[in-house]
């Protein structure tokens, strides 16, 4: 589908500021956000790589999470309804976006960003 592309991975993590030190310190990336122990993220060349705490994690999270941003959230669901896909999360981010979080055939999670207009 056009218009989709790969925003962020996403690596939930008991400790961001563990993490955080590991991949900013040890790997040397540069950190390009952080909100306290709930969130921080990387930008190595080709996309993000962010981290999140216990508070920012998709619900059902065992592993890392695909963000993909799409121009439209409300336009691709019943496309994904037709499919049977499940729906794991909705989340408004004000005036960052929306997030739909999915499970794909295996049960791993996709998560669905819309950046906020304006």
């Amino acid at each position: 589908m056009a218009g989709i592309r790969i925003k962020s991975i996403v690596y939930p993590t008991k400790s961001v500021a563990a993490a955080t030190r590991f991949y900013g310190e040890v790997l040397g990336l540069p950190v390009q956000f952080q909100d306290g122990d709930n969130w921080a993220q990387f930008r190595p060349d080709g996309g993000t790589l962010a981290l999140a705490g216990p508070r920012e994690q998709p619900p059902e999270a065992a592993g890392p999470v695909v963000t993909l941003e799409v121009a439209d959230l409300d336009a691709l669901r019943p496309r994904l309804a037709g499919a049977g896909v499940r729906v794991v999360a909705e989340r408004d981010m004000g005036s960052h976006g929306r997030t739909l979080t999915i499970a794909d055939p295996d049960g791993n999670l996709v998560h669905l960003f819309q950046r906020a207009a304006g």
